[in-house]
């Protein structure tokens, strides 16, 4: 199964808000996790370790542009 999930910087907010579509999908996984209420066989551990890659993979990126940055 294939995820994804979309970002928009938002000049008028001054930050990156999801997509409606990712807001939804997110509120989604929310609520799945609280009707799991702790039994994560209820809960599809692959929306946690998606969103624990995604972050990952967006970390290390923001860190090599910063290292780019101070050469």
């Amino acid at each position: 199964m294939g995820e994804s999930i979309t970002f928009t910087w938002s000049d008028v907010y001054g930050e990156a808000r999801p997509s409606p579509t990712t807001k939804k999908r997110l509120d989604e996984w929310s609520r799945d996790a609280k009707e799991a209420n702790g039994n994560f066989y209820k809960l599809d551990i692959y929306q946690l370790d998606f969103l624990s890659d995604v972050i990952g993979e967006l970390q290390n990126i923001y860190n090599e542009m910063l290292t780019k940055e101070k050469e």
